[in-house]
């Protein structure tokens, strides 16, 4: 039995890599990261309210945060917290309570032992 291969037109490959990598998750986030249960308010472990914007093609900016955001809503990047730069990983989430888009995350700094717990919605 012979197998054929079936060539996509150029056309629709160009067409393709200009869709944005996450339709309908690009826009402005607000809410806050607030101490994760257990972590203990400290000079360097503080709540502070939080806002992001990620643009369409899934890097997320805001003054200390660095991020991306791939095509299944998966995020990664860095947060920087009183003066120090830590991991941030989460997950860009649709609410069926609120029916809201929500960035849920959470960064951990090692060093000091505090953890955060991220919470944003689109607005």
């Amino acid at each position: 039995m012979r197998r054929s291969l079936k060539l996509i037109p150029a056309t629709a490959i160009v067409l393709c890599s200009a869709l944005p990598a996450f339709a309908g998750f690009n826009g402005t986030y607000s809410g806050s990261i607030s101490l994760a249960p257990g972590a203990v308010e400290s000079e360097t472990c503080v709540a502070a309210p939080m806002t992001v914007t990620v643009d369409d093609s899934g890097k997320i900016s805001a003054p200390g945060v660095d991020g991306f955001v791939n095509d299944k809503a998966f995020i990664t990047g860095k947060v920087k917290v009183a003066d120090r730069s830590m991991p941030i990983e989460g997950r860009l989430v649709e609410d069926s309570a609120d029916n809201q888009v929500h960035i849920s995350a959470g960064v951990i700094d090692d060093q000091s032992g505090c953890s955060w717990s991220i919470d944003l919605v689109k607005r």
